[in-house]
């Protein structure tokens, strides 16, 4: 299903906190982070690099109220703040106890798939259909495409189509993979970018906005665990403007694993 939302709140919004803290104590904050969901309770969320942060009792009851963030993998916040007593260390990772979160909204997150599998997904096969493909923007292949327990996740620019109730379609990102015939610690990526164009979605917007994507790589834990890989070489290709790009990440095993 295409995701749709207004021009006036572009982002999927869940929630918008703020933050708060007693006259005289010092806060400290974390910007622009990307994580993974533990949905329980009291949900936790597992930072991108680590940390582990457990929201204040006021802000999980806020958030298992809403629906999108019960369904999802990944989030994103614009910051999140807490106090610094409230930072503490178990079993040698930092914990963030009682945090307050700035506006955030779903990543959408697909599994990462072979051609195979997709050709026998019926939403795959639509989203790649040639009126709606687009090439990428050069994206920023340092900051804007990591992996990191159980998902490689990227960060892009894009323009987007509108219809006429002024109505935006958030752009989807695909991806397929293949294993290297001559060695199974080489594995080939495609992504591909879907603006979903249509007769009735024919005005591009005029200036791009930043988007979130996720990749479940979990379902390639077996084939690492069979073939002893310590590592894995990605090479992720893309169509630019500029001619096809092929980036090249190395991902650790412990990185196929989910953090919780």
């Amino acid at each position: 299903m295409i995701k749709k939302f207004t021009l006036a709140v572009f982002a999927l919004a869940m929630v918008l906190f703020a933050s708060c803290n007693k006259e005289g104590e010092s806060e400290s904050a974390y910007y622009n982070c990307v994580f993974s969901v533990q949905h329980s309770v009291n949900p936790i969320l597992w930072m991108d690099g680590g940390i582990q942060v457990r929201p204040s009792a006021a802000t999980s009851a806020m958030l298992v109220q809403n629906k999108m963030f019960l369904e999802a993998e990944r989030v994103y916040f614009g910051y999140i703040t807490f106090k610094e007593s409230e930072m503490t260390e178990e079993n040698g990772k930092k914990v963030i106890n009682n945090a307050e979160l700035g506006s955030g909204y779903v990543i959408p997150t697909k599994a990462l798939c072979t051609p195979d599998e997709a050709e026998n997904d019926r939403d795959f096969n639509n989203y790649l259909a040639a009126d709606s493909l687009y090439k990428f923007n050069e994206l920023n292949t340092e900051q804007g495409l990591w992996f990191n327990k159980g998902y490689m996740t990227l960060c892009y620019a894009s323009t987007f189509f509108v219809d006429k109730d002024s109505k935006a379609s958030m752009p989807t990102v695909l991806s397929t993979y293949t294993v290297d015939a001559a060695d199974p610690s080489k594995i080939n990526v495609e992504l591909y970018l879907n603006k979903h164009k249509s007769a009735n979605r024919t005005q591009e917007s005029a200036v791009t906005q930043t988007f979130y994507a996720s990749f479940n790589i979990t379902n390639l834990l077996s084939h690492v665990m069979q073939n002893s890989l310590q590592e894995v070489t990605f090479n992720i290709s893309y169509e630019t403007s500029g001619g096809k790009k092929t980036v090249t990440k190395t991902v650790k095993k412990d990185d196929f694993f989910k953090p919780f």
